[in-house]
């Protein structure tokens, strides 16, 4: 009986150990170490390797009067190939989506990528990448002057007047639709006499505040204003000063 017990337990180890070769061997195959023998010409061995590469996602076959808002803006790659590959393609590899004949609104699309002979793809994450299509839009803004700086103690401020005094609105028609005005903040701290500035404007919703994504038509607008000395002999408030407002005075 022990002689039986030792040569079955002899065949279940020898079984194991020849799976365990199997296993190496299928696994040395799928997924080899070394990508090239040594040869006369060339004795050095290339060791295979993988990188994780940070990739933009590319939109590719963007309809006309569209534009593409993706989410997230980039996927994590899984690179395998020879380290010497690897550092020469690397840049080569890209990763897009296709957004060819989609129609406004949102969708969910696969990731495909874009790489050189000599390196392979072994992961892509996510492997699926949310889009939202919009179409381009434009609209005409007034444009709000804001004062975030006045004149010191003893000096009033005429009415500020924008030149153009409304500007053209265009992008996604998501945030386009989000903006109210364009606002020109001027300083006008430490200033006298005729105020002139060329300003940027910023589209911004009905509270205030920011819109991005959008570009805005001229790009720039001139503020002007007038700023006066005055003091309590020439009347207070100076209701009878023509083209001056009575709340923009600092009192002396």
């Amino acid at each position: 009986m022990k002689r039986l017990f030792d040569q079955d337990f002899s065949t279940r180890l020898l079984a194991l150990f020849l799976a365990i070769v199997i296993w190496f061997v299928v696994a040395a195959d799928t997924n080899p170490r070394v990508v090239r023998k040594p040869t006369p010409d060339q004795p050095q061995v290339e060791v295979e390797a993988e990188r994780l590469m940070d990739t933009p996602v590319e939109m590719r076959d963007l309809g006309k009067g569209f534009v593409a808002i993706p989410q997230p803006t980039s996927v994590m790659l899984t690179v395998r190939g020879s380290r010497t590959r690897i550092r020469e393609a690397a840049s080569q590899v890209k990763a897009y989506v296709s957004l060819s004949g989609l129609p406004e609104g949102r969708h969910i699309l696969r990731v495909g990528v874009q790489h050189p002979p000599g390196l392979f793809i072994e992961g892509i994450d996510p492997p699926e990448v949310a889009v939202e299509l919009q179409r381009v839009i434009s609209k005409t803004v007034p444009i709000t002057i804001a004062i975030f700086e006045f004149p010191g103690r003893g000096f009033l401020v005429s009415e500020p007047v924008a030149e153009p005094g409304q500007v053209t609105v265009t992008g996604p028609s998501g945030r386009v639709g989000r903006v109210q005005s364009a606002v020109a903040r001027i300083d006008l701290a430490s200033k006298v006499g005729t105020f002139e500035q060329v300003v940027e404007p910023r589209a911004v919703d009905a509270s205030g505040a920011p819109v991005e994504g959008v570009t805005i038509y001229p790009s720039t607008v001139r503020v002007r204003a007038e700023i006066a000395g005055f003091t309590r002999d020439s009347g207070y408030p100076p209701r009878d000063i023509r083209g001056y407002s009575a709340v923009d005075i600092s009192e002396p």
